[in-house]
């Protein structure tokens, strides 16, 4: 038998669960003792060869900013974002590999060997997010079994306690995502229908909120920032938090804060935050997506028998507020709401692991969950059409519907275009909403197949695309006169920056 391992990777915190012996997902805590570990990366000036994840990493950056990063997981996905520490240059996939390894060395201290684990990401991420969140595992040293949407995950742990029953939304609000997602429970049959959200709106972006409120206030006060060299921003972006978060237990906050020019009285009510304009905005986008979300499943608000909180920003009481508002009752708040994603995330391993790797306890727990999983966005491909004004125009043609049940095939038929035709551009698209113009589509692959001489116009040319349970897609193009078939290799050169970047991760000395 192996461990059976579930990892949250989140934008502020992570944390990593396993099965235990009867089935049931426990969090396995850090070597500190801490059940979530901060995602925060330190590069000491003074120890090369070595890094500092978690909690000594983020006391460490505050006074010496440069020198590591946090919030990583924004940038998952984006070829362009690099770092540069000590003459080496890093990309977010390594960066989050360093979490990763940090999170699984510690559980191996506890629990021992990891071999493989499940690792969370959010619903909404893009095809390129997902690759290199897989890529992050391979390079901490495991094996990525399968990749799981935050949401879905929390949807699963909810079903094994066994709360609630029907429709519910569970809410996923955390430090640098959000996401909403409406699925059905029964017994432990988790079935999804519907997902909305954005990556880059969390309560980290609370925290900037208020210290500009702090900023805006001391310089009222004093004619000067209260960030300078001594003082710095990640200073203050924590005092931040700890007021942002001491509001979500009693009605107004007062302290005095030290600047540069002496110290000023501080004070911010529950009812000035969430009235302030950009804290209003951000709650009014979480409606908007739930809004979303409801319009694609053909719901109203009084079909959610149970919004379920998932995520360290629910615990705002303007965020419950809001939901109260539109659903007119209050969400359900019955596990930590920065444990559930990671505790589904176990059991989604110890569905999907090898039988021969479970107990039969945890073979009977797990022969009892069913989950129905659905696309998170749309794809599609770019053809030539006739467009209003009687020209050729490039027209995106939606081939994968978002919210299509996984995993899935379709196929669809296009035709060359002139006589003579000796290539084909071949466009693999994504985007969140069904689109034709071919501005508002995010190309996620290009490339060219070329064509038999001597053809005539009109020759059918078949596009398939299968979307797997890890929520990536595989793309075929064929010229079904010649048979001659090209792969979309979405994410070319993983495996070769893997292996080659491997044993550098591996020999860095993570604490």
């Amino acid at each position: 038998m192996s461990n059976i391992i579930g990892i949250d990777l989140g934008t502020t915190f992570s944390a990593i669960a396993s099965l235990d012996a009867v089935g049931k997902p426990e969090i396995v805590q850090n070597l500190d003792g801490s059940r979530i570990t901060p995602s925060v990366v330190f590069f000491p000036p003074d120890e090369p060869g070595k890094v500092y994840v978690g909690e000594v990493a983020r006391d460490l950056l505050v006074t010496q900013p440069s020198r590591g990063i946090e919030e990583i997981k924004r940038h998952m996905g984006d070829g362009q974002f690099q770092k540069k520490f000590d003459g080496k240059t890093w990309s977010p996939e390594e960066m989050s590999s360093l979490i990763l390894k940090k999170l699984i060395e510690d559980a191996e201290g506890i629990i021992g060997k990891i071999d493989s684990a499940v690792i969370t990401v959010p619903a909404n991420f893009s095809e390129d997010a997902r690759a290199a969140t897989m890529a992050a595992g391979e390079l901490a040293g495991i094996t990525v079994s399968h990749i799981i949407n935050e949401p879905t995950a929390a949807a699963l742990y909810f079903a094994s306690l066994q709360p609630v029953a029907g429709t519910i939304m569970v809410y996923d609000f955390g430090g640098g995502t959000f996401d909403a997602t409406i699925a059905r429970i029964h017994d432990q049959n988790v079935e999804c229908i519907a997902s909305q959200g954005d990556s880059v709106l969390g309560g980290k972006d609370f925290d900037r909120e208020v210290l500009s409120l702090i900023r805006n206030s001391y310089m009222q006060a004093n004619g000067v920032d209260i960030v300078d060299e001594e003082n710095t921003e990640e200073q203050w972006l924590m005092e931040a938090e700890k007021i942002k978060c001491q509001l979500s237990q009693k009605d107004s906050v007062k302290r005095p804060l030290k600047g540069p020019a002496g110290m000023m009285p501080f004070s911010l009510s529950r009812t000035e935050f969430a009235s302030n304009d950009k804290i209003a905005n951000m709650i009014s986008r979480t409606e908007m997506l739930v809004d979303t979300v409801l319009d694609e499943a053909s719901m109203p608000p009084a079909d959610i028998d149970a919004i379920l909180l998932v995520g360290g920003t629910t615990r705002i009481p303007a965020i419950q507020d809001s939901i109260t508002k539109m659903f007119g009752k209050p969400p359900i708040k019955v596990v930590n709401p920065d444990e559930a994603v990671a505790m589904g995330a176990a059991i989604y391993a110890g569905i999907n692991a090898p039988r021969e790797n479970l107990s039969v306890a945890q073979q009977k727990e797990m022969d009892k969950v069913e989950l129905q999983e659905v696309a998170s966005h749309y794809f599609g491909t770019i053809s030539v059409a006739t467009g209003p004004s009687g020209y050729p125009e490039d027209k995106n043609n939606t081939i994968i519907k978002k919210n299509a049940v996984i995993p899935c095939s379709a196929t669809k038929t296009f035709f060359t275009v002139n006589e003579g035709q000796e290539v084909i551009d071949c466009r693999v698209t994504q985007c969140n909403a069904e689109e034709f113009d071919t501005q508002f589509v995010k190309v996620v692959w290009e490339g060219e197949m070329e064509l038999p001489p001597g053809r005539p116009a009109q020759m059918p040319v078949e596009v398939t695309y299968s979307y797997d349970a890890n929520n990536q897609m595989h793309v075929f193009f064929k010229d079904v006169d010649s048979g001659k078939t090209l792969e979309a290799d979405i994410h070319p050169g993983k495996t070769e920056q893997i292996q080659s970047l491997k044993t550098q991760i591996q020999t860095i000395i993570v604490e």
